[in-house]
């Protein structure tokens, strides 16, 4: 095109407004079932279990079919002859030169990200295709990939969906994440797109509709998993990878792989956390999930580990919670799956904006979008997912977030027995409640007797109460049993008096400080890291560790500076102490504040009250003997 510089499609004739430019049969539409039924590389490693499974099986049974209609006389080479000789100007074709035009921009990773699955993919097929090099399978797999067209908006219409702002999948040049971008301008309180019950998927239709769950489910023998909903979810996807499938087009569509997300972390990565209990997860996720696998692989003798896990991620980075969707206004919690609304990403810290927000009816099963902004042309769709910690966000989306180290909180482990391992009576007395919380599931211990707490700047709460209520069990002497059944009888003890108080938040600053001491650099040294500019989002992995760790050791350094602040107190008089939480302990709505005001204020009082008795018995006592 002479206007443009741009090689296209141009007319030879005047085209009216509305006039039909031309109309193709479905024999001139390749879909991707046409090109995998027809590709005969495709066919044999479909049909050998071995071969395993390219992270995008579509693009490479695209690239496969074109590449071999290059061959003389085949039935689709007239159009494969006249696509471009090469890509040059595709960022997978960048030179080091070239992406290092991006700067820091996170889609340098992307980049990467794209070459590696393509260099994967491509290692799988030359055991079907010896002769296919790297650069002839990129060349093909950049031809499929700014060619395809997406038919899934017509999957969308054909089950019922509303779209009233065009829509689209791909990579928002402004973050660099892949999600969500729209077509056309949309004004503050537009409805971008409405789905029907159709549309979202539920556990409940996962497990009623999935092929192998319903053997496991019927099998008695076959055991239960560990995570039942995803994993049911996750073989109803695997099911939907299959020709024809009625939820085809939006599995098709999903990322191909989840590099960045903790479960597919390397040794490296995995490093980068250093004495993060993080790891600690990651490792028990990974075991529960290879558990899961082994049960279900028993019906689906084909599926391997690292389906699975692919699979896995997929479900845990994209359900809903239908529940605070409604308003509240289930009673329950129902988990679910939405296409299109599964591409809408959390805006980058600095960068974006959170401009939608979605809401379910409960009354009608339908799922909604409306824009809480202005939101322009080509821009991408944003929605705070409201996490309060990196570790959550980490875990399940696969990022952390600077912003949100003030917010931090995380897992802690330490062994209950461990201060209470000496023989004596009352390591027996401790012991026999162990054993009996176990029995009765109010304590789950590991076999070296290691307990997991949540770990934040709080001294009330739930998650608080129990973490102090195993620190004063490891501290407790007790010389009878019913004096540990009064006060700990599921291991969990409520406050005991003002020394046992003291003895377990300095037991508690004792672990804690251990654990701090663990990591291989400082806070300080994290800090100056973050601040340099080295790393950034787009460092991926070492980035997201480095956020997790620095919080973490912040929280850390926080608790024992505020158990230090707390054990000051537990020198003072009753009367000195009320005028200290007037003064500056004060806060109703701070929960360190109410332990202060609460548990510290009636344990001084009993041990002043106490303290008091026994000196009016001492003085009775030694008025007596001086009587005699």
């Amino acid at each position: 095109d002479q206007l443009t510089g741009l090689r296209g499609l141009l007319t030879v004739a005047a085209v009216n407004k509305d006039d039909v430019i031309f109309e193709l049969p479905p024999a001139l539409v390749l879909t991707s079932e046409v090109a995998q039924a027809g590709g005969i590389a495709w066919q044999q490693c479909s049909a050998d279990p071995q071969a395993g499974v390219p992270l995008s099986p579509m693009h490479t049974s695209f690239a496969l079919f074109i590449l071999e209609q290059q061959a003389p006389g085949a039935s689709w080479g007239p159009w494969v002859s006249m696509l471009p000789d090469n890509f040059a100007g595709f960022p997978l074709m960048y030179s080091d030169k070239e992406l290092a035009g991006l700067q820091a921009s996170p889609l340098r990773r992307v980049i990467r990200l794209d070459r590696e699955a393509i260099a994967s993919d491509h290692k799988l097929m030359i055991g079907k295709r010896p002769n296919l090099t790297l650069e002839q399978f990129q060349w093909a797999r950049t031809a499929v990939k700014s060619r395809v067209f997406g038919l899934k908006s017509l999957w969308l219409r054909d089950r019922g969906a509303l779209l009233h702002t065009p829509l689209r999948v791909d990579v928002d040049q402004l973050t660099g994440l892949r999600g969500l971008l729209t077509g056309a301008a949309v004004s503050k309180g537009d409805v971008i797109f409405e789905l029907p019950p159709a549309l979202v998927l539920t556990s409940e239709i996962a497990q009623a509709g999935g092929i192998a769950w319903q053997q496991c489910s019927a099998d008695p023998q076959a055991g239960t998993p560990l995570a039942p909903v995803h994993t049911a979810f996750a073989l109803f996807i695997l099911e939907h990878k299959a020709l024809g499938a009625s939820w085809g087009p939006w599995v098709s569509v999903l990322p191909d792989n989840f590099a960045g997300f903790p479960l597919m972390y390397s040794d490296e990565e995995m490093a980068g956390l250093q004495a993060s209990p993080l790891r600690r997860v990651i490792q028990l996720d990974r075991e529960a999930i290879a558990s899961d696998h082994k049960l279900m692989a028993e019906k689906r003798s084909n599926l391997t580990l690292e389906e699975f896990q692919w699979a896995r991620t997929a479900v845990k980075s994209r359900v809903f919670g239908l529940k605070s969707l409604s308003g509240g206004v289930l009673d329950s919690e129902v988990i679910a799956m939405v296409p299109l609304a599964d591409f809408i990403n959390h805006p980058p810290d600095g960068v974006a904006k959170p401009n939608v927000v979605p809401f379910y009816n409960a009354s009608t099963g339908s799922f909604r979008l409306t824009a809480i902004g202005n939101i322009a042309r080509g821009e991408g769709l944003y929605w705070d997912y409201g996490f309060q910690s990196n570790r959550h966000s980490l875990l399940r989306y696969g990022f952390a977030s600077k912003a949100r180290v003030g917010l931090t909180d995380m897992p802690f482990f330490f062994r209950l027995i461990d201060a209470s391992s000496t023989v004596g009576i009352s390591h027996n007395l401790k012991m026999d409640i162990v054993r009996s919380a176990e029995k009765a599931g109010t304590l789950t211990m590991e076999s070296d007797g290691t307990v997991l707490h949540e770990l934040k700047l709080a001294l009330t709460g739930p998650t608080a109460e129990q973490l102090l209520g195993h620190v004063r069990f490891m501290v407790v002497h007790a010389k009878k049993s019913s004096m540990l059944q009064e006060y700990c009888g599921d291991t969990f003890c409520r406050p005991i008096n003002l020394g046992n108080e003291r003895l377990a938040l300095k037991q508690l600053s004792s672990l804690l400080e251990r654990h701090l001491a663990s990591y291989g650099t400082s806070a300080d040294e994290d800090k100056a890291t973050i601040d340099s500019g080295k790393l950034g989002p787009g460092d991926g992995a070492r980035w997201d560790a480095l956020i997790v760790r620095y919080g973490e050791k912040q929280v850390l350094r926080g608790f024992i500076r505020l158990l230090g602040a707390v054990d000051t107190l537990m020198d003072l008089s009753p009367w000195s102490l009320a005028r200290m939480v007037s003064e500056r302990w004060n806060n109703s709505d701070s929960d360190i504040h109410k332990y202060v005001q609460t548990n510290l204020t009636a344990l001084v009082e009993l041990e002043t009250l106490r303290w008091a008795k026994r000196k009016v018995k001492e003085d009775r006592l030694r008025a007596e003997r001086g009587a005699q």
